[in-house]
């Protein structure tokens, strides 16, 4: 475990709708846990959710962790993808916002922004998602956007306004 006293708040967001669900979730968390390079501080409640996009699939499974790093988002990223390869995942152009084994997101880094090809921090659709803001309103609703300047809390609320109650579209499941 890297001990550096500059270490930062990442949060990552999860998400599996085939297979076992639930187990895809808790084998990526366990995965994230093994890293020596990161420590995961909190993880939400699991959620069931709708699919957003191409809705002609089953329902999703979503979480969200908070882990703290000294590694570059970069490093991190590379970490996810290499979890999701080796749960099964394969990415594809055409499979966007299609079904998945799993899915690891980064979410949001403390304050930093990143926008380049294959990283955007803050996530670009962070703000829009009930199936990220709900379990990450769980672990840290006060955590604020830094481009948009709202806390996680308040996005939830104005999706919510929105688009109407949770109930029925994200709830959360026993696993």
């Amino acid at each position: 475990m890297n001990t550096s006293s500059e270490q930062s708040l990442l949060w990552i967001g999860l998400g599996s709708n085939i297979g076992d669900r639930a187990a895809a979730i808790k084998e990526a968390i366990v995965q994230l846990r093994a890293l020596d390079a990161l420590s995961v501080e909190a993880q939400s409640d699991v959620w069931e959710t709708a699919p957003v996009g191409n809705v002609d699939q089953g329902p999703f499974l979503n979480a969200v962790v908070r882990v703290k790093s000294a590694r570059a988002p970069w490093a991190i990223l590379q970490d996810c993808l290499h979890i999701e390869s080796g749960m099964g995942r394969i990415r594809t152009d055409d499979r966007r916002w299609g079904p998945r084994e799993i899915d690891l997101d980064m979410l949001l880094h403390s304050l930093l922004v990143i926008d380049e090809p294959g990283l955007q921090l803050p996530h670009p659709r962070l703000s829009e998602r009930a199936f990220v803001l709900a379990p990450f309103a769980q672990i840290d609703p006060a955590v604020v956007h830094p481009l948009l300047g709202r806390t996680i809390d308040t996005m939830l609320k104005q999706e919510i306004e929105r688009h109407g109650s949770l109930e029925g579209r994200c709830v959360r499941v026993p696993c």
